[in-house]
C-alpha cells in the first residue's frame, strides 16, 4: 500500500492505493508510475444553505451562479457552488445590510478547500436574512391595539413609538378607523401604511404622529436654525 499527498490545481488530494508489483529504480520513479486514474477528484466547493426568515419586512437573497450563462438558483433549498453571487431583495437602513455576497473558498482541514460566504471586500461573513425595521411612527396608546405589544411602553404623552414591523388597529371612540402595517413600498424601502375603512391604503410619512384628535399623520416640526443665545 502506498500513501502520498499530491497537489493538483492548488487542491491537496489524499489517496491510498495498491501500487503495481513492478520494482522501479528509485522511490520517485515508483511514485510517479503508481499514480493512476484512480486518484479521487476533488470535491466541488459549495457554500452552506441559507435559512429563510419570514415576515412583511424580511429581506431575502437572489442568487445566480458564476457559470456562463449565469443560472438563477435557490440558496435556501440547495448549497451554492463557488462563484455564486447574491444580492438582497430590498434595501434597509436599520439594521445595516450587506450590498452583495459571493460564494468563495478557504483552506480547510488536510489542505482541502471549503466554501465560505464573502462580502464585496472578500471578507468572510455570516449570511442571514434580515428583518428590516420601520421608520418611527407614534400612535396614541389608548387608541391602538397592536400585535406583539408586550414590549411596547407608552411615553409621558401616552404615545407608543413604533419601529418594529407589526400590525396595529386604530379605534376612535370604539369605532374602527384604520389598520397600520409596516411593509415595503415601490422603492423597496420600509414604510408605514394606513388602510382606512372608507378609503384606499395610504403611505404615511416617516417620523409622524397619529392620533384621533388630529386624524392626520403629520411629520414633526423641523429643528430650529435660530442660534441659541449664550
Amino acid at each position: 500500500m502506498t500513501r502520498r499527498l499530491h497537489t493538483q490545481d492548488n487542491l491537496v488530494v489524499t489517496y491510498v492505493k495498491k501500487c503495481k508489483e513492478d520494482i522501479y529504480d528509485t522511490e520517485q520513479e515508483s511514485e510517479l508510475r503508481c499514480v493512476g486514474s484512480d486518484v479521487p477528484s476533488p470535491e466541488p466547493v459549495e457554500c452552506a444553505k441559507l435559512e429563510l426568515q419570514r415576515g412583511p419586512t424580511a429581506i431575502h437573497w437572489n442568487c445566480i451562479t458564476g457559470t456562463q450563462p449565469p443560472t438563477q438558483i435557490n440558496p435556501y433549498n440547495n448549497k451554492s457552488p463557488e462563484g455564486t453571487q447574491c444580492s438582497p431583495t430590498a434595501s434597509c437602513a436599520d439594521p445595516p445590510l450587506l450590498k452583495s455576497i459571493i460564494c468563495g473558498s478557504k483552506e480547510g482541514d488536510a489542505g482541502t478547500s471549503v466554501g465560505v460566504w464573502k462580502d464585496d471586500a472578500a471578507n468572510e461573513v455570516e449570511v442571514e436574512d434580515v428583518i428590516c425595521n420601520c421608520p418611527i411612527l407614534k400612535v396614541k396608546a389608548s387608541e391602538a391595539t397592536c400585535t406583539d405589544s408586550s414590549d411596547l411602553t407608552a411615553d409621558e404623552a401616552g404615545m407608543y413609538e413604533l419601529t418594529e414591523p407589526r400590525t396595529c388597529i386604530i379605534l376612535c371612540d370604539g369605532i374602527f378607523v384604520s389598520t397600520l402595517t409596516c411593509e415595503f413600498n415601490a422603492n423597496k424601502e420600509t414604510t408605514w401604511v394606513s388602510t382606512y375603512a372608507d378609503g384606499p391604503p395610504e403611505e404615511l410619512e416617516a417620523g409622524c404622529t397619529l392620533s384621533c384628535d388630529s386624524n392626520v399623520c403629520t411629520p414633526p416640526p423641523p429643528l430650529s436654525t435660530t442660534p441659541v443665545p449664550p
